[in-house]
């Protein structure tokens, strides 16, 4: 499932004279599934002009910055919101709302919980398939050159 990105109210160019830029995501958030205990980062870069703030959300009310969520902004636009020691409770939908003066864009993303046993990854199996076989096609004459 990927994330869902809603514009609204914007102002899609840079005018001359105001020099203002709707916002907009470079790296829109990615959902993500972790292990019980484990921490949950979701990176975001975002631009506009003048900087757009970003609010994380969920259930409608902000996130806020506690022993467990932590914000972080990095310069340049990028910002990580980080969930430590991730429960139950911290599962399901989040929304990443940027704004600024010339609008606002919003992109939702889901946190969920992987089984409680680590599963080993899987092994890759390469499976070759040939219509031919096992020998590659050939010819039956010559080609002639064109």
């Amino acid at each position: 499932m990927s994330s869902l990105l809603r514009r609204t109210e914007s102002r899609r160019h840079r005018s001359p004279a105001s020099q203002e830029e709707a916002p907009f995501f470079l790296l829109p958030p990615r959902n993500a599934a972790v292990h019980p205990g484990d921490t949950a980062a979701f990176y975001v870069k975002v631009q506009g002009q003048p900087e757009p703030t970003v609010v994380f959300s969920a259930g409608g009310l902000p996130v806020s910055d506690n022993g467990q969520n932590c914000f972080r902004r990095l310069g340049r636009g990028v910002h990580i919101f980080t969930i430590n020691n991730v429960n139950h409770t911290n599962t399901g939908r989040y929304v990443c709302e940027v704004t600024n003066c010339a609008g606002r864009v919003e992109a939702s993303f889901r946190l969920q919980l992987k089984d409680q046993e680590r599963q080993r990854p899987a092994q890759c199996v390469l499976r070759r398939v040939h219509s031919w076989g096992e020998s590659h096609p050939r010819f039956v004459s010559k080609p002639y050159a064109v």
